[in-house]
């Protein structure tokens, strides 16, 4: 199916650069905390990148609902980019309570959706053009909301630092807001679907691209330039990076045709 070929290529991308982007912050400079809890947050979202694309290529509905388990991941994803954003403005003692308090409950719903797994997630079914995809538990948007709890926490404490911030510190926290608002725009798109809302799911594999490119740079540098610049950048690598995706989907597509009507052409 050539919708789910697309996203899937988007899916692996996404992927990959996450990795890429976590052993990139690890070499260059791992020992602040900022960029401890930003190679975290980039594990926990390749986790989900990663099992949401197996999870929806496999037709055993069983096997496919134990591996969308791990979209629980997602939890930890707002976690570590709140205890990021929190370590960039050097306000991680002054909030240590308040952090303290969203790992608990974190860690608390996890464990309870562990344990209980039918209350996250029924058996997966078929939807749109998946072989199986989520279908939510009695208490799957408790984890929703609790993950917007946490994004409406960050976006808070970056619009407060942001009045008394010097010129350096506003400059990052522009980035930080951009980047962590597109992540929600596209990575919201992924989960309308759960609830049997169709709107394409593989428009989330632009959350990543159009995010971590923004919000890596906003935390390894001090002198930043100007984001529109950067913005350019991150459109450009990420246009590239779909034209040729679509061109080996449209190249694949032209030779199972191709071998439809000639059974003796080579595949390719």
């Amino acid at each position: 199916n050539l919708h789910l070929i697309i996203h899937n290529i988007g899916y692996i991308f996404s992927s990959i650069l996450l990795i890429y982007l976590a052993c990139f912050v690890y070499f260059k400079d791992r020992k602040p905390l900022a960029n401890k809890m930003l190679i975290f947050s980039f594990v926990a979202t390749a986790i989900y990148t990663t099992s949401h694309l197996f999870a929806v290529n496999i037709s055993d509905q069983l096997l496919s609902r134990q591996i969308l388990t791990l979209n629980l991941s997602t939890i930890f994803i707002g976690v570590f980019i709140a205890h990021t954003v929190l370590a960039l403005m050097n306000k991680v003692k002054e909030k240590k309570a308040q952090l303290i308090s969203i790992y608990a409950f974190s860690i608390g719903l996890t464990l309870f959706m562990v344990l209980y797994p039918a209350h996250f997630l029924s058996l997966s079914v078929p939807k749109m053009y998946f072989t199986n995809y989520y279908d939510a538990g009695d208490l799957y948007a408790l984890m929703m909301a609790w993950n917007i709890i946490v994004a409406l926490y960050i976006f808070y404490q970056m619009l407060t630092e942001y009045r008394k911030a010097d010129i350096i510190l506003k400059n990052r926290l522009r980035y930080l807001f951009t980047a962590f608002l597109l992540a929600y725009i596209f990575g919201w798109q992924a989960y309308w679907l759960v609830f049997d809302i169709k709107i394409d799911p593989a428009w989330g594999g632009l959350m990543v691209p159009s995010f971590s490119i923004l919000f890596t740079y906003a935390v390894l540098k001090y002198d930043l330039l100007d984001i529109r610049i950067i913005a350019k950048k991150a459109l450009t690598y990420s246009s590239s990076v779909i034209v040729v995706g679509l061109f080996i989907v449209i190249f694949n597509f032209l030779n199972n045709l191709i071998i439809s009507k000639v059974p003796s052409f080579p595949i390719w």
